[in-house]
């Protein structure tokens, strides 16, 4: 069989440490592609947070991002999203308010946290690399 489609990882399977992507992946990414391979970005992160060293690889078309939620192709052009009405992101909001959790908000590509979520990541001693 075929293999027509690599759906990669981004965060401890692409980049590395530093948040870059080695030359050796390229070249394994270039050479799947020269044999009609389509990579495709699969990433819990959104659109924004992907490292443009990693949006510039050519021939790479489309991104899946916010863990499913939304896919994009190369433009940031929305190909498929799957959102949670309004009126039930504010239900949610206010549950999860009764608890101690960090709280994070994908809107259009990019990453929200509520300003009491400060307090939170102070408290629980999130790492600056993941802030």
């Amino acid at each position: 069989m075929k293999i027509k489609l690599i759906a990669i990882d981004l965060d401890g399977t692409l980049l590395q440490h530093d948040h870059t992507v080695s030359e050796e992946n390229i070249k394994a990414i270039n050479e799947a592609m020269s044999n009609n391979v389509e990579i495709v970005i699969c990433t819990g992160r959104v659109f924004n947070e992907i490292p443009k060293q990693v949006k510039d690889i050519k021939g790479i078309n489309y991104f899946i991002t916010s863990n499913g939620a939304r896919i994009f192709d190369k433009d940031k052009n929305t190909v498929f999203q799957n959102t949670i009405p309004k009126n039930i992101a504010d239900e949610i909001m206010l549950l999860l308010k009764k608890y101690d959790c960090i709280i994070d908000l994908y809107l259009n590509g990019d990453s929200y946290y509520p300003k009491l979520t400060d307090e939170l990541i102070d408290k629980h001693q999130i790492s600056e690399e993941f802030i």
